[in-house]
């Protein structure tokens, strides 16, 4: 086809169909930021639960030197150093310049149920804490070790009022200043009971 001047005339090429990634290059362009505060959140979430769900709010004892939680209410019965002693009843060699330590925790509940599955920790003039029933205890004879907050005889039924005592080895030079009770459905909030 000519047009007059024996020249071809400019025919339009055939529109082409772009491929997918031109399709959709803003698209993906969009998302990456998506992805990148998805990943973030994935990253922040645990650090919230962590951070949230630490004791940090200590309960001191009030009147009568109780503390009072919700459904429980505690106080340190006594607190003494102690010498541990092995089965044969002769004296655990601890690791040197350390020594071991028993306290006795008062519990008045409405269940003991309330009461169980807490975590104590002795608390030192440093700030350090030191957790119960360490390794250093391994090879001694104490009869009377249980679950911490829960009473050594849990088959009679119901008891509002018991005791329970719990163990701690500490360096020698360390000096105890307070206990401190946790569970898990108290937090933030837990109980201190100073020495």
């Amino acid at each position: 086809m000519t047009n007059g001047r024996d020249r071809p005339a400019l025919v339009e090429p055939a529109p082409t169909a772009k491929g997918w990634w031109r399709r959709n290059t803003w698209g993906l362009i969009a998302v990456i930021p998506l992805f990148a505060i998805a990943a973030g959140l994935v990253f922040i979430d645990p650090a919230y639960r962590f951070w949230n769900n630490r004791a940090s709010q200590p309960v001191s004892p009030g009147e009568g030197s109780w503390v009072s939680l919700p459904g429980v209410r505690l106080r340190l019965g006594g607190f003494d150093a102690i010498t541990l002693l092995d089965f044969r009843k002769k004296p655990v060699s601890l690791p040197p310049d350390t020594m071991a330590w028993r306290a006795v925790i008062e519990f008045q509940v409405d269940d003991e149920q309330v009461a169980r599955g807490c975590k104590v920790q002795l608390e030192d003039a440093a700030g350090a804490l030191y957790g119960v029933q360490p390794a250093e205890m391994s090879r001694a004879r104490v009869n009377d070790v249980g679950l911490p907050c829960a009473p050594k005889d849990p088959g009679q039924g119901k008891l509002t009022r018991y005791s329970t005592p719990v163990y701690f080895v500490l360096p020698a030079d360390a000096e105890p200043v307070a206990i401190r009770v946790i569970w898990r459905s108290q937090n933030p909030r837990f109980a201190r009971l100073t020495l």
